[in-house]
C-alpha cells in the first residue's frame, strides 16, 4: 500500500472521528479533528466546509463565510457548500448574497428541498412574502411531508391575512405529525387573525405541551390572553418566555403593552428599555416607549422615541400618526399635519390618521381640505363596526362629525366593549346585574360619593363644578374626589380640594389599585366627568369599583358601557324618545344637565372696545367656542348675519395664524371684508368674563354647540341664540337657555336663527332689554342657582341607592 492511499485512509478515518463527535454535540472535539485533516490537506472540501458548519454554530458567522467560500474554490459543484454559505451569509444579514448561493444550491440540485426551503425562508424575513410562498411551494413539490415546509408557508398565508389557507396547511403538517409543535403553534396565530383569541389559546397550550421550552409560544400564550382580558395570566406568559430565552426582546414589548393597558407605566416603560437593550432596532418598543412618554406628559422625549422607531421602520404608519398626536399636544400644527399625512401615503386605510387629521383641520378650520377625508373616515368607521370591531375614530370625534345619536351610540359601544375586554380577566368588585343590597344600608350610614376626573385643575369642567362641593348635604353624603391628572396648583384645583372631604391623587397608581382604592374607601356612587374625553382612564370604572357608577359632564352623549348604571342629563338634551340610544338609565334633571358655580367672579373695570381691538361702533357678534366647533354651514350663515348688519363684527378667539387666515379667506369668499372678523387674545378667565361683557349677542355653534361658553355668555349678560339639534351635543345650548329663562333664544332651522340674529342685532332696545334681564335675574334663574342644583341631584343620588338597595336594576330617574 502507498503513503499516499495510507494518508488519504487516515483522512477518511479522522473525518469519520470527526463527523461522530460533530453529531453528538462535541464541537471543540470535532474542530480539533477537523483542523488536524487540514494541517494534511488544506484543501479538502469536505473538511473546510465542516469546520465551516462549526464556526456557524457557535455564532462566528464570518469565520463561516471564509472557510465555506475555501470550501467552494476547492469544489464549486457541491450544493451542499452553497446552501450553507447562504445560511452564514443570511445570519450577518447579506440577504442579496445569500440568495444567490441558494439559487446556486439549487442550480447544482434542483431537487435540493433544504435550499429551496431556506431561500423561502430568508425571502420571508425579507418581508418578500409572496416570493417566499413560491418558494415554500416548490419545496413541498419536492418533498410532500416536508412539514417544516409547510408550516412556514402556514406562516407566510397568516403574513397576507389568510388564516384560513393557513389553517389547511397547518392541519397538513399535523397529519404528519399530531405533535409539531409549531404547526399547532400557527394555528393559533391563525386564530389571532381570525380575531378568535379563546381558541388560539387552546392551540398555543397544545404547542406548548408538545415542546414546552418554545418561548414564542409562550408569547403568544400571552397575547391571545391578553386579548381575552386575563391580564395577569398573560404576564405570566411573558415572563415564562423570558425565563426560557431571556434575550428575547418581543416578549418584553408584548409585556410592556399589557403593563400600559393596566396603568402600570413605570414597569411597561423598563420593558420598552430592556426590548430596546436586545434589539436596538425595534421599531415597535421604541414607539411604546414614546407612548408611555406621552401618557406622562413628557412630550419631547415621547416625540424623540417615535423619532427613533421611525428610523428604524419608516413604513410603520401607526408610530407617524403617534408622532403626529405628540407634536400636536405641543402645539407644532403644521408638523403633526405632515406626520398624519405620512401615516396615509404609507397606508390610505389608517382610520386613525384620519381622525386626527381631521381634527387638526377642524381646528384650523381648512374645511376644504376636510371632506373626502370625512368620506373615507366615514367607510372606515362603518367597516369596522360591520365587522363587530372597534373602529378607530374616537368617539368624541364622531359625534362632532354627525349629529346622529344612534351612530355616535355604536361608535363609543365599541369602544367600551374593547375596554370591558381588556379588563374582563380581573373580576369586578361589584358585578354587573348583582343587585344584592348593601351590607350598610343607606340610612345607618353616609352615602359615599366619589367624583373621577383628570380635569381638577383650570379646565372647564373645574370651572363648573368647583362650587358643587361645598353645597352637598354632609349630614347625608361624603364627597371623595378621585383625580388622575396634573396638579397645576390653580384656585380651582385648590379650592376643589379644600371643599371635599378626601382628595386622592391616583395619578402614580395602575388602573387596578385605582380601582382598589376606590372600593377600599367604600365609595357607593362613583361619578366619571370625562367620559371619552383627553387621556380618559375608563378602566377604572370598568371594574366597577362602586356598586352604583355614574356619568355626567365630560363628554356630551353616551359611553356605550355596561359599566355605567346612569347618566345624568335632562329632557332637552336627551329626550325620552332617545333613551334607547343609551346604554346607560338616564335621570332627568328637572332644569338642566348643567350645573354652575354661582360665585364665578365678574369683576368690573375699565376694559373698553378700544382696548379689546373691538370698533368703537357697530353690533358685536361674537363666539368664544373653540373652533373645532365651527364648519362651513353655520360660518356661512354668520357671514350673511354680517351683511346684513351694518357695520357688526365677528369676535372670536384667536388661534395659529393659518387658522386666522382660513377664516378670513373664508370670510372674503362669501363678500365680507376680513377686517370685520376680530380675533381676541387668550387670557385668564376672570379677565375673558369681563371681556365678554362688551359683546352684544353671542352665536352658537351647531353640530356641538357651546357648553361652558354658553352660560359663561349667559352670566356675562350676553344673549345667546342656538339651533337645536338632533344629538346631545347639538340640543346642550337648549338646554342651557330653558335654565336661564330664555327659551326664545332657541331656533329650529338655519333661516329662523338667521332672522332672530338679525332682528336682535336691528333692535338695540331688545338687546338692552334681555341683557338686563340677564343680569338682574340670573341668581334667581335654575341655571345658577349652584345649592339648588345639588340638591336635585342628591335626590338622584337616592333613589339610585334606593333601587340598588331594592335589588332592582338602574331605570330612569325623573326628578
Amino acid at each position: 500500500m502507498s503513503r499516499s492511499s495510507t494518508a488519504a485512509i487516515d483522512i477518511v478515518s479522522q473525518l469519520k472521528t470527526a463527523i461522530a463527535h460533530h453529531q453528538s454535540g462535541n464541537l471543540e472535539r470535532a474542530e480539533r479533528h477537523y483542523r488536524q485533516i487540514l494541517s494534511d490537506d488544506p484543501h479538502h472540501p469536505d473538511t473546510l466546509h465542516l469546520l465551516g458548519l462549526v464556526a456557524h454554530q457557535r455564532g462566528n458567522h464570518e469565520h463561516a463565510i471564509a472557510l465555506f467560500e475555501r470550501a467552494i474554490r476547492a469544489n464549486g459543484h457541491c450544493a451542499f457548500y452553497h446552501n450553507n454559505l447562504g445560511a452564514a451569509l443570511k445570519a450577518t444579514g447579506k440577504y442579496n448574497e445569500a440568495i444567490a448561493s441558494y439559487k446556486k444550491a439549487i442550480q447544482l440540485q434542483p431537487g435540493y428541498a433544504e435550499a429551496v426551503y431556506n431561500l423561502g425562508c430568508l425571502l420571508l424575513v425579507m418581508g418578500r412574502v409572496s416570493e417566499a410562498i413560491e418558494w415554500y411551494e416548490k419545496a413541498i413539490h419536492i418533498r410532500p411531508d416536508y412539514g417544516d415546509a409547510l408550516c412556514n408557508l402556514s406562516a407566510a398565508y397568516i403574513t397576507l391575512k389568510r388564516p384560513d389557507e393557513a389553517i389547511d396547511l397547518c392541519k397538513q403538517a399535523l397529519s404528519l405529525n399530531s405533535n409539531n409543535a409549531v404547526a399547532l403553534n400557527n394555528l393559533g396565530n391563525a386564530m389571532m387573525a381570525k380575531k378568535r383569541p379563546q381558541q388560539a389559546i387552546g392551540w398555543y397550550r397544545k404547542s406548548i405541551i408538545a415542546k414546552g421550552n418554545n418561548p414564542e409560544a409562550h408569547s403568544n400564550l400571552g397575547n391571545a390572553l391578553h386579548d381575552v382580558g386575563e391580564q395577569e395570566q398573560a404576564l405570566a406568559s411573558y415572563r415564562r418566555a423570558l425565563a426560557l430565552n431571556p434575550k428575547y426582546g418581543e416578549a418584553y414589548t408584548n409585556m410592556g403593552i399589557v403593563l400600559r393597558g393596566l396603568g402600570r407605566l413605570s414597569e411597561a416603560a423598563d420593558c420598552y428599555r430592556k426590548a430596546i437593550q436586545l434589539r436596538p432596532k425595534d421599531a415597535e418598543a421604541y414607539r411604546n416607549l414614546g407612548n408611555i412618554y406621552n401618557d406622562l406628559g413628557l412630550l419631547n422625549h415621547a416625540v424623540t422615541m417615535y423619532r427613533r422607531a421611525i428610523g428604524c421602520d419608516a413604513a410603520a404608519n401607526h408610530t407617524h400618526v403617534n408622532l403626529g398626536i405628540a407634536l400636536e399636544a405641543l402645539g407644532k400644527t403644521e408638523a403633526a399635519i405632515r406626520s398624519y399625512s405620512n401615516a396615509l401615503e404609507i397606508d390610505a386605510n389608517d382610520a386613525k390618521a384620519y381622525s386626527h387629521l381631521i381634527h387638526q383641520l377642524l381646528d384650523l378650520c381648512a374645511w376644504h381640505q376636510i371632506d373626502p377625508l370625512n368620506e373615507q373616515l366615514d367607510r372606515l368607521t362603518a367597516r369596522a363596526l360591520r365587522n363587530g370591531e372597534k373602529p378607530d375614530e374616537m368617539p368624541f370625534l364622531n359625534l362632532t362629525r354627525h349629529a346622529d345619536p344612534s351612530l355616535n351610540g355604536e361608535v363609543a359601544r365599541a369602544w367600551s366593549n374593547e375596554i370591558k375586554r381588556q379588563f374582563a380577566g380581573i373580576h369586578p368588585f361589584y358585578p354587573a346585574g348583582e343587585r344584592k343590597p348593601s351590607a350598610k344600608q343607606k340610612d345607618a350610614r353616609k352615602i359615599v360619593i366619589g367624583y373621577l376626573s383628570n380635569n381638577f385643575k383650570n379646565h372647564p369642567t373645574a370651572h363648573l363644578v368647583q362650587g358643587m362641593f361645598k353645597h352637598h348635604d354632609r349630614t347625608r353624603f361624603t364627597v371623595h374626589c378621585y383625580s388622575y391628572g396634573e396638579d397645576d396648583k390653580s384656585s380651582y384645583r385648590q379650592n376643589i380640594m379644600a371643599a371635599s372631604d378626601r382628595f386622592v391623587d391616583l395619578r402614580t397608581m395602575s388602573h387596578v389599585e385605582s380601582a382598589r382604592r376606590i372600593f377600599n374607601d367604600g365609595v357607593d356612587i362613583l361619578v366619571d366627568l370625562v367620559g371619552y374625553m383627553k387621556d380618559h382612564r375608563l378602566g377604572i370604572p370598568a371594574m366597577r369599583p362602586a356598586p352604583i357608577q355614574v356619568r355626567w359632564l365630560g363628554m356630551a352623549g353616551t359611553t356605550g358601557a355596561d359599566f355605567f348604571d346612569y347618566l345624568i342629563a335632562d329632557a332637552v338634551v336627551s329626550p325620552p324618545q332617545h333613551a334607547c340610544f343609551y346604554s346607560e338609565a338616564l335621570v332627568y334633571m328637572p332644569d338642566c344637565y348643567q350645573i354652575n358655580d354661582n360665585t364665578q367672579p365678574l369683576v368690573d373695570g375699565d376694559i373698553t372696545r378700544d382696548r379689546a381691538g373691538l370698533p368703537e361702533k357697530g353690533v358685536v357678534f361674537c363666539s368664544f367656542s373653540s373652533r373645532y366647533k365651527f364648519d362651513p354651514v353655520m360660518f356661512r350663515l354668520w357671514m350673511r348675519i354680517l351683511k346684513q348688519v351694518d357695520g357688526s363684527v365677528l369676535w372670536m378667539l384667536g388661534g395659529p395664524a393659518r387658522a386666522e387666515e382660513n377664516l378670513k379667506a373664508f370670510a372674503r369668499s362669501c363678500g365680507v371684508r376680513a377686517h370685520r372678523l376680530v380675533f381676541a387674545k387668550k387670557i385668564s378667565r376672570e379677565a375673558h368674563l369681563q371681556r365678554l361683557t362688551l359683546a352684544d349677542l353671542a352665536l352658537d355653534t351647531r353640530l356641538v354647540n357651546g357648553a361652558l361658553t354658553t352660560s359663561e355668555a349667559l352670566w356675562a349678560g350676553v344673549p345667546l341664540i342656538t339651533l337645536q339639534g338632533a344629538h346631545f351635543a347639538s340640543r346642550m345650548s337648549s338646554s342651557i337657555l330653558s335654565a336661564a329663562g330664555l327659551p326664545e333664544l332657541i331656533t329650529h332651522s338655519l333661516d329662523e336663527y338667521e332672522a332672530l340674529a338679525i332682528r336682535m342685532a336691528s333692535n338695540p332696545e331688545q338687546l338692552l332689554t334681555m341683557r338686563y334681564q340677564l343680569e338682574t335675574n340670573r341668581l334667581q334663574m335654575p341655571l345658577f342657582n349652584t345649592r339648588q342644583f345639588v340638591r336635585h341631584l342628591e335626590s338622584a343620588y337616592l333613589k339610585m341607592v334606593d333601587l340598588y338597595v331594592a335589588g332592582e336594576k338602574p331605570k330612569p330617574i325623573r326628578l
